[in-house]
C-alpha cells in the first residue's frame, strides 16, 4: 500500500463543524517552463552595488531553501562565482557574462532580480469615529519578483517567471515576509512541479464514515480500509461507500483502486454529480501529474511525429479548387490565444479562450504563389504583381484587398482569425506573415462559436505560423516584403 503524503496525511476535521469530513489529496501541477531532464540549478543574482546584493540576499536564500526541499534538484548557490567575476556590479561586459557562463556548474541558470524593487507596503486602518487619525490595525504588502531561466555556456534565455506577492500581518515587516514567501513559491512554481492539498469531502450518508476516519488518523489505513470493505460486502450496492473507498483510496495514491471505485459509485447512483466530478478530478490530476514528470524533449519528439504524420495523412486527402490543392479541416473546438507552454507571449494574445469551429473547411495547402496570383493578374482581377523566377514561391506585397480578391476569384475567401489559427494549431506553419478576414479587436473573455471580428476598423489582423499565437495588425493597405495570405473554401466545389 502507497502511504500518503507526509504534509497531508487526513483532515477528519472532527472538532471544525464548518467543513464535512474529508480527506486530503495531492495535486501536483506542472510547472511553466519545464527543465528536465536539468539536475544542477544554478542560482544567482542580479545585484548591481552592494546596496541591491544586502537587499537580494534574504530572498535569494528563501529562494534556496525552497529549491532544495526538491530531491530531483542539485541546487547550486553560486552568487559569490558571479560576484566574483563582475566584482558586485553586474554583467554588463560581455566577456564576464560569458566567463561566467563558461564556469557555471548548473545545467540551467536561475537568475533572480533584486527584491524590495518592486515592493509595497500599506496600512490596514480602522475608523473609531474620532477627530484622530485612524488606527492602524495591521498591514498588507505587494512584491512583484522575477527570474530568468537561462542555458550555460550559451546564455539562452529558457523563459522568465514574473509574480505578485501578497501578505497581511498585525506587524509591517511580517507582512513583507508574507509577500517575499508567496513570491517566492510563486517563480519556483514557473519551473519547478509544486504539490498541494486539495479536499475530497466525504458522503456523510455512508456507514462508518467517523469510525473509518478515526482509523486513518491514527495512520491505521489498512483497518480504515479493512472496516469499509467489510460494511460494502454487507451493502454491496452503497453508492456513498463506493465513493468514500475511492477517496481513501485516492489519498492513499492508489489511483487505479480509486478510479475503478468512483466507477462504481456513479454506475450505482449516475444521478449523483459529486461522484462524475471526483473521477474527473482524479484523471485531472494524474494528467498533470504526468505532464510535470514527463522530459519536454520528449513531448516535442512526439509532437514532431504527430505532426508529420498528420501532414501525410492530410497530403491523401488534398482535393483541388481552381489548380490550389486544399487540405479538409474538420469542425471542433480549440482553445486560442496564449496558452501554457506558449513563450514571450504579448497582451494582444490574452485571455486564452475556447473557440468551436462548427462547419467544417477546407484550407489551401501552402499559401498563394506567385504563379497562381499571375492567373488572377492575367484574368484582369488581380492587381500588383508576381515574381516570375520564383513561381513556387509566396506571393508578397499584396495588399488586403487583392488577397480578398484573389480568394473570391478562386472559389473561396480568406480565412477568420479563428479558422487561421485552428488549422496553424494542426500542423499548418511556417515563418511567413499573412492576411486574415478580422478587423484587429481584443479577445473575449468567454467561449464563443465562429468568431468573425468586429464589422469595421482600421487595420486587418496579421497572423504567422513561427508561433502559433502571434497576431499582429497592419492597414489594409499595406504592402510588405513578408506578407502574403492562404484562402479558406467552405465546399469543395468545381474549379473556375
Amino acid at each position: 500500500m502507497i502511504r500518503p503524503f507526509a504534509l497531508f496525511t487526513l483532515l477528519a476535521l472532527a472538532g471544525c463543524t464548518s467543513l464535512p469530513p474529508s480527506v486530503a489529496v495531492i495535486h501536483t501541477y506542472p510547472p511553466k517552463f519545464n527543465i528536465m531532464p536539468a539536475k544542477r540549478v544554478a542560482v544567482i543574482g542580479d545585484a548591481k552595488n552592494a546596496e541591491e546584493r544586502e537587499h537580494e540576499g534574504d530572498f535569494i536564500d528563501l529562494v534556496l531553501s525552497r529549491l532544495r526541499r526538491y530531491e530531483q534538484y542539485d541546487v547550486k548557490d553560486e552568487r559569490e562565482l558571479a560576484y566574483g567575476i563582475n566584482k558586485g556590479r553586474g554583467f554588463f561586459e560581455a566577456a564576464e557574462w560569458q566567463q561566467y557562463l563558461d564556469q557555471s556548474a548548473g545545467e540551467v541558470i536561475v537568475k533572480i532580480g533584486v527584491p524590495d524593487e518592486d515592493c509595497r507596503v500599506y496600512e490596514k486602518t480602522r475608523d473609531d469615529g474620532s477627530e484622530d487619525a485612524d488606527d492602524v490595525v495591521g498591514w498588507t504588502a505587494e512584491c512583484r519578483e522575477y527570474l530568468d531561466l537561462l542555458r550555460p555556456r550559451t546564455g539562452e534565455r529558457i523563459g522568465s517567471v514574473t509574480a505578485d506577492g501578497y501578505g497581511t500581518d498585525p506587524h509591517e515587516s511580517d507582512a513583507l515576509a508574507d509577500a517575499m514567501s508567496d513570491a517566492a513559491d510563486q517563480i519556483i512554481g514557473g519551473f519547478a512541479p509544486l504539490r498541494y492539498a486539495e479536499l475530497v469531502a466525504l458522503d456523510q450518508d455512508a456507514p462508518l464514515v467517523r469510525e473509518g476516519l478515526q482509523k486513518f488518523e491514527s495512520r491505521d489505513y489498512d483497518g480504515a480500509l479493512a472496516l469499509w470493505e467489510n460494511a460494502l460486502a454487507a451493502s454491496p450496492g452503497s453508492a456513498p461507500l463506493l465513493y468514500n473507498l475511492g477517496a481513501l483510496c485516492d489519498a492513499l495514491q492508489d489511483s487505479r483502486a480509486a478510479g475503478a471505485y468512483y466507477l462504481r459509485a456513479i454506475a450505482a447512483a449516475p444521478q449523483v454529480p459529486r461522484y462524475r466530478k471526483a473521477l474527473a478530478q482524479l484523471h485531472q490530476r494524474l494528467a498533470d501529474a504526468d505532464e510535470a514528470a514527463r522530459d519536454p524533449a520528449v513531448n516535442e519528439a512526439r509532437k514532431a511525429a504527430a505532426v508529420k504524420e498528420a501532414a501525410a495523412d492530410m497530403a491523401t486527402m488534398a482535393i483541388d479548387i481552381a489548380g490550389i490543392p486544399y487540405l479538409p479541416i474538420p469542425a471542433g473546438s480549440f482553445t486560442m490565444g496564449c496558452t501554457k507552454g506558449d513563450q514571450e507571449c504579448r497582451e494582444n494574445e490574452t485571455p486564452a479562450h475556447a473557440v468551436t469551429i462548427s462547419k467544417p473547411f477546407y484550407v489551401a495547402q501552402t499559401p498563394v504563389t506567385n504563379e497562381q496570383y499571375q492567373r488572377c493578374i492575367d484574368a484582369g482581377v488581380c492587381r500588383g504583381k508576381s515574381d516570375a523566377t520564383a513561381k513556387l514561391e509566396p506571393v508578397v506585397s499584396v495588399t488586403w484587398s487583392d488577397a480578398r480578391d484573389f480568394c473570391a476569384w478562386s472559389g473561396g475567401r480568406l480565412p477568420t482569425e479563428a479558422e487561421w489559427e485552428y488549422a496553424a494549431r494542426g500542423g499548418m506553419t511556417g515563418n511567413l506573415s499573412q492576411w486574415t478576414a478580422d478587423w484587429t479587436n481584443d479577445y473575449p473573455d468567454a467561449a464563443v462559436t465562429d468568431p468573425a471580428g468586429p464589422p469595421t476598423g482600421e487595420k486587418r489582423v496579421v497572423r504567422r505560423g513561427s508561433r502559433l499565437s502571434a497576431r499582429y495588425s497592419a492597414p489594409p493597405d499595406s504592402v510588405q516584403d513578408t506578407l502574403g495570405f492562404r484562402c479558406v473554401a467552405l465546399t469543395a466545389g468545381p474549379p473556375l
